[in-house]
């Protein structure tokens, strides 16, 4: 039993619906067993258990785990409050036109800063800026950064010193004028610090340790360890203990037991005291560069920027050291943030533009024997079985627009009367001494129709044929065929009017008619397929250009003579937002779903696994009375067994209870215990808690009689 039992109650999932409530009552039974919005609780039935209440707690636990349910919104909109966000287009800066500003202030973020602070008794107006690089940070693409491991993610990289912030005094400041009595405090980052002397325009000392007033016998903990001054003595000298180990400290920094001490002044009253900084370090230097507060001192992604110091213009900020422009370096990718010190601005790729959903794909096949015969117009025949290049609308829906009135056609169908939208177009080197090339399409009677011919007879032929049709691609991707036939340069492009993004195909023939794409058939070549200007034939993964379309394996899609690129439906752009402490999110639902919770842990257990109770951190519900689980007759104060019989129990035969107990064996803790004078009666009570949405609705107290009609509360 006790194998059937823990592998059926491990069904009992975790609960995260509910929330805490604090009077113990039966009407707002499981919200008390809840912690941080899970089901935190055993269910525990006696190892020496009849079956119908191992029957009851099963169906108890299979209830239970229908309410398993996480209530989760559908975002109908989202708005960033105190933060600065910008769709970013693919391969550029964050900071290009209709991007960032370089520098952003209080007025962009919430949390930055625009005080004063006090220096000499005088207020100093500063402010707080977040800088970011003319050419860095940037949202980039495998294609864009030529990192091939990036396949078809977007990533923000991050070149060394593109982002910084900086603590900026809008008036004149002499700090080598700071001292251990007349330090200048500020806040970097959220982190205050003394600044007690400026050593050198880039270097300067600040407290680290904090100030601490302790009177003669009175201890304060620090860093876990309990401090107590002894004596105040003459001459800045005091007698201190720190966990039990007692030496004199002055105002020259010493250690004590892990702990540096440094006394900065002594006072006598009724009881002496004494001003004391105390922490692992008293104070520190930092110099230009340096590693920032809690940084590796050795490899530290963000360091100080310090110039100027000796001037009344000083400069004070910190910049990232690190460099993020490759796979191996984990730049920022989608749902994720550059973060600075102490988390107090955020860099974060929040979303994008175009869904995965919003993408068409298009195929150009080298096909050997396309069926052209029906394709007959003025004269010109063609053959069932010709060599040919075909462009496919992979859904099959009409995403492909032959254009006819482009300036290219030399000869035109007698069906290509109009624009034609379909999903095949055919290209068929016509005549290669001539540098010309027939197009197809497919109608809407699925018949192959001549659309007529255009020329590639000059390297310089950049021959417009017809357009991308889908969503708004329309009139933005291009169908051309560029370069010259008659010297087997033809390439079939993709074109893009508003960004370099053309991606083009050599399509190859024997002399007479196209037979590979690329030189050799079947094989793949480094040439034969560019992005921009750059070769891409031979790369083996899926690469994302700068408009956003993804071509898809190169090295393997060319192997067989064919391209493969999906577009978005228009431009693919990245949103960045730029937080600070004092931004967030706010969401407007539209709607609701429920998403099931899955099973961390196994829940069940025999009472005689837990014999101490009161050492375990879980609610508990309790199958079955005195008689037949042992943590029910302790909860009760019962020896164990004791029967009914015993008169010890709060009802009679064909009865039963169902109980809560606050803090049942541990402060903090609570115990629920369904139990009965037969096996059958405690079998009632899990039915009752079975359905407790109706059962216990009405229960206003703490405790239920358990009868053949229903429940009976108990006062």
């Amino acid at each position: 039993m006790k194998k059937i039992m823990s592998a059926i109650l491990t069904l009992f999932l975790l609960v995260g619906t509910f929330s805490p409530v604090l009077a113990l009552k039966l009407k707002d039974y499981p919200q008390f067993l809840v912690q941080n919005n899970r089901l935190n609780t055993y269910v525990v039935v006696g190892s020496d258990a009849k079956t119908e209440d191992v029957v009851g707690a099963v169906d108890l636990a299979v209830r239970l785990a229908s309410e398993n349910q996480d209530k989760i919104p559908l975002p109908k909109s989202v708005e960033l409050l105190g933060g600065e966000e910008k769709e970013i287009p693919l391969g550029e800066k964050l900071t290009f036109a209709g991007g960032f500003s370089s520098i952003l202030d209080d007025s962009d973020i919430n949390g930055l800063k625009d005080s004063t602070v006090d220096f000499l008794d005088e207020n100093i107006d500063y402010h707080e800026e977040i800088k970011l690089g003319v050419n860095s940070p940037s949202v980039e693409t495998s294609l864009t950064s030529s990192e091939n491991d990036y396949e078809d993610n977007i990533v923000i990289e991050a070149e060394r010193n593109s982002m910084a912030y900086y603590f900026v005094f809008d008036e004149d400041v002499n700090l080598t004028l700071t001292t251990q009595g007349d330090p200048l405090e500020i806040e970097i980052l959220g982190k205050r610090m003394k600044i007690i002397e400026t050593k050198s325009s880039n270097t300067f000392t600040v407290q680290t340790g904090e100030t601490y007033y302790l009177e003669e016998g009175q201890s304060q903990t620090i860093q876990g360890k309990v401090v107590t001054l002894i004596n105040a003595g003459s001459g800045n000298k005091v007698m201190i203990d720190v966990d039990g180990k007692r030496e004199i400290a002055s105002d020259v920094t010493k250690d004590i037991n892990g702990l540096k001490v440094k006394v900065l002044s002594v006072f006598e009253g009724d009881k002496d005291f004494a001003e004391v900084i105390i922490g692992d370090e008293v104070s520190k230097s930092y110099k230009d560069g340096d590693s920032f507060i809690g940084e590796d001192k050795n490899d530290p992604n963000w360091v100080w920027v310090l110039s100027d110091l000796t001037t009344k213009k000083p400069v004070i900020g910190v910049k990232n050291d690190f460099v993020k422009n490759d796979e191996t370096d984990n730049p920022v990718e989608l749902g994720k943030c550059y973060v600075f010190p102490m988390n107090y601005t955020q860099v974060c790729f929040t979303s994008v533009n175009v869904e995965d959903s919003k993408y068409e794909g298009y195929e150009l096949d080298y096909d050997n024997s396309v069926d052209l015969d029906k394709a007959d117009d003025l004269g010109m025949n063609w053959s069932s079985s010709e060599k040919a290049f075909v462009l496919n609308s992979l859904s099959s829906e009409k995403t492909l627009l032959l254009d006819k009135d482009s300036s290219a056609w030399i000869v035109r169908g007698t069906k290509f009367t109009e624009d034609k939208e379909t999903n095949k177009i055919y290209l068929f080197a016509q005549d290669t001494s001539l540098g010309d090339v027939s197009i197809f399409f497919r109608d809407k009677n699925n018949e192959v129709v001549f659309a007529g011919k255009v020329r590639n007879d000059n390297s310089t032929d950049d021959n417009l044929i017809g357009y991308l049709n889908y969503r708004n691609t329309k009139g933005v991707v291009e169908l051309r065929l560029r370069n010259n036939l008659m010297t087997n340069n033809l390439r079939f492009v993709y074109f893009n009017n508003i960004v370099s993004d053309d991606i083009s195909a050599h399509i190859h023939t024997d002399g007479t008619r196209f037979n590979a794409l690329g030189n050799v058939s079947d094989t793949s070549e480094s040439s034969e397929l560019m992005w921009t200007t750059t070769n891409i034939g031979t790369k083996d993964k899926d690469l994302k250009t700068r408009f956003g379309a993804v071509i898809e394996n190169p090295d393997n899609k060319g192997s067989s003579d064919r391209v493969v690129v999906r577009f978005p439906e228009e431009r693919v752009k990245a949103k960045i937002s730029i937080m600070g402490l004092g931004s967030k999110f706010t969401e407007e639902t539209a709607d609701y779903y429920y998403k099931s919770v899955p099973i961390v842990d196994a829940i069940a257990k025999l009472d005689t696994e837990i014999p101490s109770p009161e050492t375990v951190d879980r609610h508990m519900i309790l199958i079955g009375d005195s008689a037949v689980n042992r943590l029910s007759a302790k909860i009760r104060g019962l020896p164990y067994p004791t029967y009914g019989s015993s008169g010890l129990l709060p009802y009679g035969q064909g009865e039963g209870e169902i109980t809560v107990f606050e803090n049942g064996f541990k402060q903090g803790y609570n115990v629920v215990l369904v139990s009965g004078w037969e096996a059958t009666d405690t079998r009632r009570g899990c039915l009752a808690l079975l359905d407790f949405s109706n059962k216990l609705k009405d229960i206003d107290t703490s405790s239920a009689k358990i009868t053949t009609t229903g429940l009976v509360p108990k006062t």
